[in-house]
């Protein structure tokens, strides 16, 4: 007896060829995840999502520090109030040039300059999605 499960909205799980129908996306994909899996094997449509399970934790760990040390320097969520893009662009400038020079902890936080660029851009990427009116760039 084959084993699959077909649920309401006409999705096929082929748990011994591995395989799932998506009758909505009409495509087929290999799900070695479900190989020898029971019935009861729960489906998450996620392949449309970021993904997350890829950030590297050291990477975000370090920024987290870089905005504790801002949250105490200014205030938390300060940087939500808005920044121009120049001035963002300018600090992560500062950070990158000073990564060329051989400095790799910034004096003033005692945090690496490259935790402090990921502050920048994430600034910056945040200001350039929701904050139109602070770009300042020359535009020449």
């Amino acid at each position: 007896m084959a084993n699959i499960e077909v649920f309401k909205d006409g999705t096929i799980v082929d748990y011994d060829s591995r395989t799932i129908t998506y009758s909505n996306q009409q495509h087929v994909r290999d799900s070695a995840a479900l190989a020898g899996k029971p019935l009861s094997t729960g489906l998450k449509y996620d392949d449309d999502k970021p993904r997350t399970d890829l950030l590297d934790p050291q990477a975000l760990e370090g920024l987290a520090r870089v905005l504790s040390f801002g949250a105490t320097k200014y205030a938390a969520h300060n940087w939500r109030g808005g920044i121009s893009y120049s001035r963002l662009i300018g600090a992560a400038l500062r950070h990158i040039f000073a990564i060329l020079k051989g400095e790799d902890i910034d004096p003033e936080s005692g945090l690496p300059h490259v935790d402090h660029l990921g502050c920048c851009w994430m600034f910056l990427s945040n200001m350039m999605k929701t904050r139109p009116d602070l770009d300042d760039r020359w535009k020449g």
